[in-house]
């Protein structure tokens, strides 16, 4: 199924993978996004930002980011939108929320994640 480039198994996969699925399972989302062009965009940006729910690592929602930037950036101005709020509202979130997650029981992992949040503010500002 991980194979196909229909938008239904797609979004069936992608809500298995919302639900259970883990930074292992990131290279699936890597694997798709080409597939989604004009408008179909959207459907993707919501999935991979619902997805990162059960992800624990840096790396993860740093390459997820490079995602949304791709779509802020790209030719079609409504995508780019929806993909700055997911980047705002939602990846960024995340991230702050794992900071204080692992503050004190992983604080290595925790700097990890305050450096890239401060990354991910400065993309932000620069996106506006």
């Amino acid at each position: 199924l991980q194979s196909e480039k229909n938008t239904d198994v797609f979004q069936a996969v992608a809500q298995v993978l919302g639900k259970n699925g883990s930074d292992a399972d990131y290279p699936y989302f890597e694997s798709k996004k080409e597939d989604f062009t004009g408008f179909s965009a959207i459907t993707y940006i919501h999935a991979l930002s619902w997805f990162l729910d059960n992800c624990m690592e840096p790396e993860t929602f740093a390459k997820a980011a490079a995602i949304h930037e791709a779509f802020i950036k790209g030719e079609n101005e409504y995508v780019g939108s929806v993909a700055r709020s997911s980047l705002n509202d939602k990846i960024i979130q995340k991230v702050k929320t794992r900071v204080a997650q692992y503050k004190d029981s992983d604080p290595d992992r925790s700097a990890a994640f305050a450096s890239l949040a401060a990354d991910l503010d400065k993309l932000a500002r620069d996106l506006q």
